[in-house]
């Protein structure tokens, strides 16, 4: 029994677990403790102290709200974004890390309010208006600058008559404006881009550095956005409540608290875990002296019923679908190496306090889930130890994956990336609402095809109402379409 099935079995006979000086102690119901529980906990003794210590650690962090950072002294990049400063002076010209959203509006669109609206996020969070210069060492910093308009561009195509010509130049010119690499020394790092087809025509553009956004992010900013405008159109001010912390604060905090016997025992658990890899995903092309990012995509669709099978798999197995389909993969992915060692990366959103939940930033962390599947593996042990996996990435997760790396120390080889080559992505969306609307006008998320891959390949899967909707973005100049189909 692994050490989160145990807990969930003592939790439910109401077995009480709890240290004292690094002593395991435990109170527990007449009758509740059997023999067989009693020497599972004797086995598990020390996995159980090392569980309940980090999470009274957490709860003790959580209870404590991040505190403000000093604004007179340079203030650091969180580990996440050291990262990707780095990956940019290897690759200053490149738009590998652009994140976009589109959107077109037929209707009156009211440009005072939607630029209105954008100039209160740009106030509203430091992210918006922060840049990273580097100081006389060569080390970056976070800068961020006075509040000041988002300077929302707008680009007029009513002077071109013919409306197909007038549609396409206004399409391909927010493409390209869109793939145009940021500066990161001097900004800005988020680009509003409109275009003005005709009085009740407009396509919306919004480039932004994943250095200062993530996934969750974006959604922040669509519904603030959506807030600000509709109060704008109404004659109101805008009051959106008051953020409790900005990104610079969290990144601090980080660099200030990711220390101790709590970053010693995660950094040690990673350490044995991903010791000496060997997983070498085969490709039909020889891979390039440097790692390039030109991707396509195919897309899957698993329909409702599938899903309903699946999700009463999962719950069988005492599972989540999450790591039902990661098992899958992994499954797929031995099938295909034809290899023991499968290395998969995953994100987490980062955002386990409450004050970091309504920030515009680059909170999200990478996992790494390893195991090893030999042809005597049958399913259910290959459920069995992805599920054993994932609860002791989770149970560590706190610590960056860039520090997982520095710590690992691997051969660096700029034609790949250091410790996987393959990430999976599972997002519950059932019952979600996925729109951005704004008030009076028709709006219309503009689907753009996946030109990059980060990695060699990429399956992401969202469960929404109608079935599992993905996909599987892979890199071109290492995989033949065929391929992947």
């Amino acid at each position: 029994m692994d050490i989160a099935k145990l807990l969930s079995e003592l939790d439910n006979r109401r077995i009480r677990l709890w240290t004292e000086h690094g002593k395991l102690k435990f109170k527990a119901p007449k009758g509740a403790l059997t023999a067989e529980l009693r020497e599972q906990i004797r086995l598990c003794k020390k996995e159980l102290i090392a569980s309940l210590e980090t999470a009274a650690e957490t709860a003790a962090e959580a209870a404590a709200l991040i505190p403000a950072a000093p604004r007179d002294q340079p203030l650091p990049l969180s580990f996440a974004q050291q990262r990707l400063w780095f990956v940019d002076q290897l690759m200053p010209a490149s738009p590998a890390y652009n994140m976009k959203l589109a959107f077109r509006f037929l209707g009156p669109l009211d440009m005072t309010a939607l630029a209105g609206a954008l100039d209160l996020l740009a106030a509203r969070h430091e992210t918006l208006r922060t840049v990273f210069p580097a100081d006389e060492r060569g080390q970056p910093r976070q800068e961020v600058k006075p509040i000041g308009p988002a300077a929302t561009r707008v680009v007029d195509y009513t002077g071109i008559a013919d409306e197909t010509r007038r549609e396409r130049e206004a399409a391909e010119f927010c493409v390209v404006d869109s793939d145009h690499p940021f500066d990161l020394a001097a900004g800005p790092l988020f680009r509003p881009l409109v275009c003005r087809l005709d009085p009740g025509h407009h396509l919306l553009m919004i480039a932004i550095h994943h250095i200062v956004s993530d996934g969750w992010s974006m959604g922040i900013f669509l519904e603030e956005t959506r807030q600000a405008y509709e109060a704008l159109v109404r004659g109101r001010e805008p009051e959106p409540p008051e953020l409790p912390i900005q990104y610079a604060d969290f990144a601090l905090w980080q660099r200030q608290t990711l220390e101790g016997e709590r970053l010693d025992r995660q950094l040690a658990y990673w350490r044995e875990r991903l010791k000496a890899p060997r997983a070498v995903l085969p490709t039909d092309r020889k891979r390039p002296p440097m790692q390039t990012v030109e991707g396509a995509a195919k897309e899957i669709h698993l329909p409702r019923e599938l899903a309903d099978r699946l999700n009463a798999l999962a719950q069988a197995e005492g599972v989540t679908m999450f790591t039902l389909m990661l098992a899958a993969y992994d499954v797929l992915l031995w099938g295909y190496a034809a290899q023991e060692d499968i290395l998969v990366g995953t994100v987490i959103a980062g955002r386990d306090r409450a004050e970091l939940e309504p920030l515009i930033g680059f909170f999200v962390n990478t996992l790494v889930m390893r195991v090893r599947l030999t042809p005597e593996t049958t399913l259910r042990q290959a459920l069995s130890q992805t599920h054993e996996t994932v609860m002791g990435a989770f149970a560590n997760q706190d610590t960056p994956y860039e520090r997982v790396v520095e710590d690992l120390k691997p051969e660096r080889d700029v034609s790949r990336n250091p410790v996987f080559q393959t990430m999976f992505s599972f997002r519950v969306l059932k019952g979600e609402s996925t729109g951005f609307k704004l008030p009076g006008l028709e709006t219309r998320a503009l689907g753009h095809e996946i030109e990059r891959s980060l990695f060699d390949l990429i399956l992401s899967l969202d469960e929404i109402d109608a079935g599992l909707y993905g996909g599987i973005n892979y890199n071109v100049s290492l995989f033949r379409e065929e391929t992947i189909e």
